[in-house]
């Protein structure tokens, strides 16, 4: 097969099953990240400030349960969601590391605090040697 000019190898399930290595990604295996499990970062966190909820029969931790629609039309995962039933208040946590972030992220977590009030907002970041939290107080 050609396609402009050049030769290309056409491209059919059976082939790719049958040449693995032919069809592999150039790169190596995917880091794509499982779903429903957190990263390190999220995983330190969880163990630093939410540990103590899960356990209390008071609160309700989950990661990423749902996602906010916002009205620009994107939308917004929070890292966790906390329900606590005494009084009961809804947050949610976004936890980032000590990398540089886009700045997208940051509108996306404003906008959905700005849009979804009634939620408590929390954004929390490991500089390397400690967690920057900012938000209501706990």
């Amino acid at each position: 097969m050609t396609r402009g000019g050049k030769k290309t190898i056409p491209d059919t399930p059976t082939l790719r099953r049958l040449n693995p290595d032919v069809y592999a990604p150039a790169h190596g295996p995917s880091r794509r990240r499982k779903p429903g499990v957190p990263n390190r970062t999220e995983a330190r966190y969880f163990a630093a400030f939410l540990g103590e909820y899960e356990r209390s029969e008071f609160a309700t931790v989950r990661y990423q349960p749902w996602r906010l629609y916002l009205p620009n039309g994107h939308s917004y995962r929070p890292d966790f969601v906390v329900i606590v039933h005494d009084p009961v208040r809804i947050q949610c946590h976004e936890v980032k590391g000590p990398h540089i972030h886009s700045r997208d992220s940051r509108i996306l977590f404003d906008t959905a605090r700005a849009v979804w009030p009634w939620f408590d907002f929390v954004w929390a970041q490991w500089t390397g040697s400690e967690w920057r939290v900012e938000g209501p107080e706990e």
